[in-house]
């Protein structure tokens, strides 16, 4: 999902959504508690979606029975990053009464909005025989808890609900991979064998890919996205909140030692090798791209893999039917990320058996990607611990998604607060979110649902109107509901980030930037400058990290 631009050039949403609204009295409608008025953020899933869950909304019997003179009003749509905060800012100024928004963390736990632990996450969804809280995917509850600075240890509240669950990941045209003979990479040494092979040729049907590179990109660029996950798979998803947690390996809390996590060392490795001239394995000038030209160009044969996310295929699918007309017609998927190979440094047992059975460590661990792949919960190979096989599988199963950051949420001062509450306790149910996969070519809000089997003629006719880039949502929505999957905590939300600072990296590299615009630039340097950054001094600054975040 993105800021700052809207995707009026993918689809007509914002004329849908006002000609859908036209009749229900626009802007100039009651202020009352029976209106709900909506603003939404136009991003990466467009806002196809709103009007036609308002509408269903009061379709429902207990709808019209509990608010007789339901109406909504034509909801305020735009791309501003930061309308949604400055809106809910203005308290009683405000008449809005239900934001989809985003970044609203800085309002939780104040008066500025409303709790929704007790009326919306502990309450049954309407209709059906389960409670909020639970509908919800585990891994999406765990995100949006908050915690009081200094009181780690309170039981979370609540104070919004996502209405996106997109997650990023390395996108990649299936049907150029099929056609070129090459497999969809297991472990990240499999994916720079892969790249090196494009690079020298050593590929089938050369004709059908006329470039050297296998990585493209746009202006705005979600490598930072795969960062967190590399750097995750190597210390494991507890490893990958102490650090957050200000929390040491040998245990140590409030440690400037989080810093010296060899995990961060071995994601930065990866995206060096990724993106260093020298390689060529990236088209450095895609950069210069916008990021509808940039994707574009995995539609049409000029790129293997990007890093995007599952809201490509609801961005680009106006396109990619146009373009079937001038005979590009190729399925874009979305490929579960490549494990660190370097995870084999914490997993001696699959070292040991890939000794034992003549096999490189990089093959043997592809092996237990596989099983991991295939739904095993333990090795067939009897060499291989319980232990480094569910360090394999965590790995693989770990997800980096901002959904936690695209809020909905409810100001104190709303007049229609009620029904507002009402509404997002509707969102939960299976009819609210087949809606909004129809309106977002498969996309999920964050609940256990599935589109395929709870709504299969709707599903197999989106499946068939955009296969290009439907698979890649649909690819998506199954990683997230795989029992192994788990989406990493979004760090905004731990105390040293969000009151104290930390960053994921100081401020003179980016993790993609740095090695782009200097090929010298080297992973240990972009390591080593933010230990030097945060040991400074007398650990200088650190320590006022510690004292903004309510840590000591």
């Amino acid at each position: 999902m993105r800021g700052k631009r809207a995707i009026a050039a993918v689809s007509c949403v914002l004329a849908v959504s006002v000609s859908a609204l036209a009749g229900c009295g626009g802007r100039g409608v009651a202020n009352d508690d029976q209106t709900l008025e909506v603003y939404c953020w136009q991003a990466g899933y467009g806002t196809d979606w709103v009007a036609p869950l308002l509408e269903d909304f009061g379709t429902l019997d207990w709808v019209k029975e509990k608010y007789p003179n339901y109406k909504y009003a034509k909801p305020v749509i735009n791309d501003q990053n930061n309308f949604g905060e400055s809106r809910v800012d203005q308290g009683a100024g405000n008449t809005i009464d239900l934001f989809f928004s985003q970044n609203m963390e800085s309002f939780y736990g104040t008066d500025t909005l409303v709790d929704l632990t007790d009326c919306v996450y502990n309450q049954p969804v309407p209709g059906e025989d389960i409670l909020f809280k639970d509908k919800l995917k585990p891994s999406v509850l765990d995100n949006m808890g908050y915690r009081p600075i200094g009181n780690l240890t309170a039981e979370p509240r609540y104070y919004s609900v996502p209405w996106a669950d997109s997650i990023g990941g390395i996108v990649y045209n299936q049907s150029l991979f099929e056609d070129l003979g090459l497999t969809v990479p297991n472990t990240t040494d499999e994916m720079f064998t892969l790249m090196e092979n494009v690079k020298q040729g050593n590929i089938k049907n050369k004709a059908e890919y006329k470039h050297t590179y296998s990585f493209i990109t746009t202006k705005v660029s979600y490598t930072n996205y795969m960062y967190h996950e590399w750097w995750a798979q190597y210390e494991g998803l507890q490893g990958y909140k102490n650090f957050w947690n200000g929390i040491a390996e040998d245990g140590t809390r409030n440690s400037v030692d989080i810093f010296s996590q060899k995990g961060r060392l071995k994601s930065l490795e990866i995206m060096h090798d990724i993106h260093n001239e020298d390689r060529g394995y990236y088209d450095r000038s895609s950069s210069t791209y916008e990021f509808i030209a940039g994707q574009t160009r995995l539609l049409t044969r000029d790129g293997l893999m990007m890093v995007s996310g599952s809201w490509f295929s609801n961005e680009m699918q106006d396109l990619a039917a146009g373009l079937k007309k001038e005979g590009y017609n190729d399925v874009i998927s979305m490929m579960r990320t490549p494990v660190v190979s370097a995870i084999v440094e914490k997993t001696p047992s699959i070292v040991a058996a890939a000794s034992a059975a003549g096999k490189t460590s990089d093959e043997m661990l592809s092996e237990v990607i596989k099983e991991v792949d295939a739904g095993a919960t333990k090795s067939s190979n009897e060499a291989i611990t319980q232990t480094d096989f569910n360090k394999v599988r965590e790995a693989r199963g770990l997800k980096f998604s901002i959904g936690a950051t695209h809020n909905t949420v409810i100001p104190q001062a709303a007049s229609a607060k009620e029904l507002a509450i009402d509404f997002v306790r509707y969102l939960a149910t299976d009819r609210a979110c087949a809606i909004y996969a129809e309106h977002t070519c498969g996309g999920g809000m964050g609940f256990q649902y599935s589109f395929e089997e709870k709504a299969p003629e709707k599903y197999e006719q989106l499946m068939t109107q955009y296969k290009e880039t439907f698979t890649l949502q649909s690819d998506a929505q199954r990683m997230l509901r795989a029992e192994n999957n788990y989406i990493l905590p979004y760090y905004g939300t731990f105390p040293l980030a969000r009151w104290g600072g930390v960053t994921l990296l100081t401020t003179t590299y980016g993790v993609e930037t740095g090695f782009i615009s200097d090929k010298n630039l080297t992973a240990q340097a972009v390591w080593q400058e933010t230990i030097d950054y945060w040991t400074e001094n007398g650990n200088r600054r650190w320590n006022n990290a510690l004292s903004k975040a309510g840590l000591r």
